[in-house]
């Protein structure tokens, strides 16, 4: 909602969200610690969102604006994990669960000058955010024993803490230097500080070498705490861009470069030993694109660019994000920064009714972070796998785009993608060095009709190839959806309806030798229908003061592949 009284625009967003989330997969290992792990992931989730917020208009000249967003959020994971070797008989069923509460809140100011030149104003924005995340996570091993009848148990209660904090300040120069060229400048500073806690501990029955349970006395369970985990890593990115615009009659030319000093320190303690960990990275990002209009309906583009894509907190945490008997998953605190060089080459037509792009490109990416699974070096049967990030030694793509923008007659109008791309990859996996090419192929059509002026419906498809890494082969993943809308309440109103992945079309599969020879496929509900109501009250004319869009140029990761 908005509402605006004399200079000042208030406006708010109330918002809530809840619901079950189901999600399921199996992983097959053949030869060398041969069996199948069946996985059920339940989660009850609920988030409850406010944002109030201010614009201040002072003068023609001025705006002072800010707001806040608080955020609560509570979910309940209730799992299994079961565990049959190749004659399909259970040999461990392990049932987990975790309850978490997160509660987060943002707070923004920002100011901007608008001098007496049109587009020439100064802006400084600034934004503080914290969060905290409190988990109980029980995960409970019972392993059939084929030397007694009884069973060994073993059951592991974490109690995980997270608390973050993040500061952006920005302050963003723009002035036209002519009539056709444009400058802009700015600086930026960005931190990120994190604390995790984690205390573990396990009750259960004793077992000997062979499997057989021990009990004292008085049969009771042991005890034992297996100890305390925390980490700390702090984040601070020094940055400033300088960006120059200008157009040449049928030549339009944009110049750019950001400089960034990038800046790590954190520390993994387990137990009573703790790790340092450090990183300290100069790196300078040009940028170039040219737009040329030899005609109305031509137009050629040529660019440039060079752009990093951080590891995520998830990816650079030590402490457990999952476990199950035979994977566990935790993040990587030496993971690097990956880079790309991209080199782009489009070409516009314009046609009666619509347009058709051509284009080819060149993207060198270095130290790309990628998920990989190795064997847990503290395991003596050679069964566990732990699941985690690693930086390969690089990625070289080049490939072909087309899309459409075609009406192809009055009441159906479509929108079509493609692209065709080789790559080579190289890394170090498993202590070998390896290298993989392949060929990917990924398609989008989006259609629109319209039955009448209040009436349209939506069609959509979507394919993503085969793909491969250095460890996995991926297969093609495909999605349908189809919806309608219809206007109502003399147009401020409209009814919409639409399922989404009508085939189930949309899963993970995979196939690897590496550590093991094991396929996978993970599914999730990506079958929804939807049906949603939306109303239009008043003019409409008032809207919160817009914010500039700015990356954090940050991977993301988390969840099992």
């Amino acid at each position: 909602m908005n509402y605006k009284t004399g200079k000042v625009n208030f406006y708010t967003n109330l918002g809530y969200n809840g619901g079950k989330r189901h999600n399921y997969g199996a992983i097959v290992r053949i030869g060398e610690g041969a069996s199948s792990q069946n996985f059920i992931f339940d989660n009850d989730r609920e988030s409850f969102l406010v944002k109030l917020g201010a614009d201040i208009y002072i003068n023609d000249k001025n705006t002072l604006s800010f707001y806040t967003t608080q955020n609560r959020t509570n979910g309940f994971n209730d799992g299994s994990v079961k565990i049959y070797d190749l004659t399909n008989t259970l040999n461990q069923n392990s049932p987990n669960t975790s309850d978490n509460d997160n509660s987060s809140g943002s707070y923004n100011m920002n100011y901007k000058i608008d001098f007496n030149q049109e587009g020439h104003n100064l802006e400084f924005e600034a934004t503080y955010s914290d969060s905290e995340n409190d988990e109980d996570a029980t995960n409970d091993e019972t392993i059939i024993l084929a030397t007694d009848p009884e069973y060994k148990f073993l059951n592991y209660f974490n109690t995980i803490k997270n608390k973050g904090n993040n500061t952006l300040i920005n302050l963003d120069y723009t002035k036209p230097i002519s009539k056709n060229g444009k400058l802009e400048l700015g600086l930026e500073y960005r931190t990120n500080e994190t604390k995790n806690n984690n205390n573990t501990d396990q009750d259960g029955y004793k077992v000997d070498t062979n499997g057989n349970l021990v009990l004292d006395s008085s049969d009771a369970p042991i005890i034992e705490a297996i100890g305390k985990s925390a980490f700390s890593y702090n984040r601070d990115i020094f940055s400033g861009y300088i960006n120059y615009g200008h157009k040449f009659d049928k030549l339009t030319m944009q110049l750019g470069a950001r400089i960034e000093q990038y800046d790590v320190k954190g520390s993994f303690t387990n137990k009573n030993e703790t790790k340092p960990y450090t990183d300290n990275i100069f790196s300078i990002y040009p940028s170039a694109f040219f737009t040329f209009n030899p005609s109305e309906k031509n137009q050629y583009q040529l660019s440039y660019s060079r752009r990093v894509d951080r590891p995520s907190i998830s990816q650079v945490n030590p402490i457990r994000e999952w476990s199950t008997p035979l994977i566990t998953s935790v993040g990587n605190p030496d993971l690097k920064p990956q880079f790309t060089n991209s080199f782009e080459l489009n070409y516009t037509r314009e046609i009666k009714g619509g347009s058709l792009t051509f284009g080819t490109f060149y993207r060198k990416v270095t130290d790309e972070i990628s998920t990989i699974l190795y064997k847990d070096p503290s395991d003596n049967n050679n069964t566990k796998q732990i699941k985690s990030d690693q930086n390969f030694d690089g990625n070289d793509r080049y490939g072909f785009e087309m899309s459409s923008n075609y009406r192809i007659t009055k009441w159906w109008s479509t929108n079509a993608s493609l692209d065709l791309y080789s790559q080579k990859l190289k890394g170090l996996v498993s202590n070998v060095e390896k290298e993989v090419e392949n060929t990917a192929f990924n398609a989008r059509l989006s259609n629109s009709f319209s039955a009448s002026k209040k009436l349209k419906f939506q069609l959509f498809a979507m394919y993503r190839g085969a793909n491969k890494n250095l460890q996995f082969n991926i297969d093609p993943m495909w999605m349908i959806n189809t919806g309608a809308s219809y206007k109502i309440l003399k147009g401020k109103g409209s009814l919409s309806f639409k399922v989404n992945d009508i085939f189930k079309g949309v899963k993970f599969r995979f196939n690897s030798t590496d550590p093991y020879t094991q396929t996978g496929q993970f599914n999730w509900e990506s079958r929804t229908a939807y049906l949603g109501f939306n109303y239009r009250f008043g003019g409409g004319k008032n809207k919160a003061k817009r914010r500039r869009n700015r990356d954090n140029n940050e991977k993301q990761g988390g969840g099992f592949m």
